[in-house]
């Protein structure tokens, strides 16, 4: 590496990072400062990895904000379309290396940190350059890490270079937590995986740090309501002693004991005289009006429908249209992030290993609609839901069938076909029954038939001559 310019790449990046601080110290401040709203309402100034990993760890709703996404996508992955040379070893590497599990991983982990890796593990020492692939047997593991447990040591600081301002070698935190072994290891032996960035390659933005206070208000209610109730579904008593009664050695204490025994449910009477016991009621605050608008504004910024959320369903037609929405946003995760910034370079990793075709990035149109990944139906059906679709695509097949009996159908036979979600043409070899152009005639023999209605009725034998009914005459 050379050193080339005044300013290197690690000072512009952490150039980035201070000015990032900065900005995050001048969230919450009005009126040039004099009213700081971060410290009225109890939120870090500054958020570090273990503020966003104890909230996931400790918060529920947090958890599902942080594993839905990536779940739901990963859970059913792309298919590679028949590429030559490329299609069978991309799936043997998915299976070697269990491809789809790892990503689930790194997806969630970019939830605490800007970015993460997927650790390819390979014959050498992991510091120094990663051998070329020949075959899924050269590779050891895959694992991924994020947040504190990796760390760019080194960036390409060569201007000359095609990586110039990409990093050269990572520190990897291996290990639990009490336990970490620090390795260097050589950036073609990583795949680097980053959500969206605003600026440059390498830094996006920790997705729950985008929440983070709204997680807080929701935490503020729901505890705090539970804490209220506790407080205030039961006020306790008054104990008022008569001024007149005259309280014999010990029964104060023996009239307290029968107090902490009321309270605490073991006796269900107390015995008094010249005592009068008065409650002091309950009054509990109601929170479900700030917690709704609360999980309104995190279903917003998260993209995920409120219902899908938290899990709750009110109403059938309420429920097809969220499932719907979510559908719709999990399609569009999967074009502007999931291809360009997931697939891309794991791709363009097997492709610099040489275990992939050259050309092999560029000719797979990540992102675009001509992409070589096929991805299942987002919108998943219940089993009620698909026999109704199937209920009626078998009946729109009937009424297709009938289609030739009526002479100058408006609709062909392959329209036809992609109209059922077919494809335009039978696979060769298959053998299809045509169409009849006559019906049977429900009231006539097994073997009749009736004309069809641009045909002119056959013409019929005559009936035979009835013998006259001669029963009663003489």
């Amino acid at each position: 590496m050379a050193t080339s310019g005044n300013v290197t790449p690690i000072k512009q990046n952490v150039s980035m990072l201070l000015t990032r601080l900065g900005l995050s110290r001048l969230a919450g401040m009005m009126f040039d400062g004099k009213r700081k709203l971060y410290d009225v309402f109890g939120y870090p100034q500054t958020l570090t990895y273990s503020h966003l990993l104890a909230k996931y760890q400790r918060q529920d709703i947090a958890s599902r904000v942080v594993d839905m996404p990536p779940e739901e996508m990963w859970a059913h992955p792309p298919e590679l379309t028949e590429m030559r040379g490329v299609k069978e070893k991309w799936d043997d590497f998915i299976t070697k290396s269990q491809l789809w599990q790892r990503i689930i991983q790194a997806d969630k982990l970019l939830s605490f940190g800007p970015f993460a890796v997927l650790w390819v593990g390979m014959r050498g020492t992991p510091e120094v350059p990663a051998p070329s692939l020949s075959k899924t047997d050269d590779i050891l593991y895959v694992q991924a890490y994020g947040g504190d447990n990796v760390k760019i040591k080194s960036y390409e600081d060569n201007i000359q270079n095609p990586r110039y301002g990409q990093p050269v070698v990572y520190e990897v935190k291996v290990g639990p937590e009490n336990q970490q072994k620090t390795t260097l290891v050589h950036h073609s032996r990583l795949i680097h995986i980053v959500d969206r960035p605003l600026q440059g390659l390498m830094f996006g933005e920790p997705r729950l740090a985008q929440v983070y206070n709204t997680l807080d208000d929701i935490l503020k209610v729901a505890g705090g309501s539970a804490e209220t109730y506790w407080l205030t579904g039961n006020r306790g008593m008054q104990v008022d002693v008569d001024k007149d009664m005259q309280l014999q050695a010990g029964d104060a204490e023996a009239l307290e004991d029968e107090l902490e025994e009321f309270q605490h449910q073991l006796r269900r009477f107390i015995r008094t005289r010249g005592v009068k016991v008065t409650p002091m009621g309950s009054e509990v605050a109601d929170p479900r009006g700030v917690f709704e608008t609360l999980v309104a504004i995190l279903a917003g910024s998260t993209s995920i429908p409120q219902r899908i959320l938290t899990g709750s369903e009110a109403g059938q037609l309420a429920s097809e249209q969220d499932r719907a929405n979510w559908a719709e946003y999990i399609e569009r995760r999967r074009r502007v992030f999931g291809e360009p910034y997931i697939l891309r370079p794991v791709l363009q990793f097997l492709e610099d290993r040489s275990y992939l075709p050259q050309d092999t990035t560029t000719k797979a149109k990540l992102g675009t609609k001509d992409s070589v990944f096929t991805w299942p139906e987002a919108f998943h059906m219940s089993p009620l839901e698909d026999a109704r679709t199937l209920a009626e695509k078998a009946r729109a097949t009937v009424n297709f069938s009938r289609r030739a009996q009526f002479g100058n159908p408006i609709i062909s036979d392959e329209e036809a076909r992609v109209v059922l979600g077919l494809p335009e043409k039978p696979k060769a070899g298959d053998t299809m029954p045509k169409a009849p152009t006559k019906a049977a005639n429900p009231g006539s023999g097994a073997g009749t038939q009736r004309a069809s209605p641009t045909e002119a009725p056959a013409a019929t034998a005559p009936a035979a001559t009835e013998a006259p009914d001669t029963r009663g005459s003489s």
